[in-house]
């Protein structure tokens, strides 16, 4: 990391990788929401989300 807060690439290794899939958005979003979880019954998942990341926030007058 160089002192202005920028980074410089010194190298870049693969050491494997895996071809993806040739897919429509429509079906990649379709797949994505047929998926199983427990944030799909939360009333707020990006509000839940956010808790996870920076804990309780005191919420004056209805915004954070």
């Amino acid at each position: 990391r160089l002192e202005n807060s920028t980074w410089n690439l010194e190298r870049f290794l693969i050491d494997d990788f895996e071809q993806v899939r040739l897919v429509s958005m429509d079906d990649t979003l379709a797949e994505l929401r047929s998926i199983e979880g427990a944030w799909k019954l939360l009333e707020d998942p990006l509000d839940a989300l956010d808790q996870l990341r920076h804990g309780e926030r005191e919420k004056v007058n209805g915004s954070v």
